[in-house]
């Protein structure tokens, strides 16, 4: 999974998915929803517009994720 997240990459929601970090896009809405990750950025401002993160964002929000989890 670490290749996957090496460098800063737009990463959409069906990498997410695909690495395991979310089990679907409701799911991963859930997760946003409750500050786990961060809100996505947005291609466009359609409500339709794509959305993606930043590798690094995604990253630094497992780490926080993974330090709450363990206390």
């Amino acid at each position: 999974m670490s290749t996957l997240f090496d460098g800063r990459v737009k990463l959409r929601r069906k990498h997410l998915i695909a690495a395991g970090i979310a089990d679907s896009a409701f799911s991963l809405d859930e997760m946003i929803r409750e500050g786990i990750i961060r809100k996505p950025h947005k291609d466009g401002p359609h409500m339709q517009s794509r959305v993606w993160w930043w590798s690094d964002e995604i990253r630094e929000d497992l780490a926080r994720m993974r330090t709450e989890a363990a206390e």
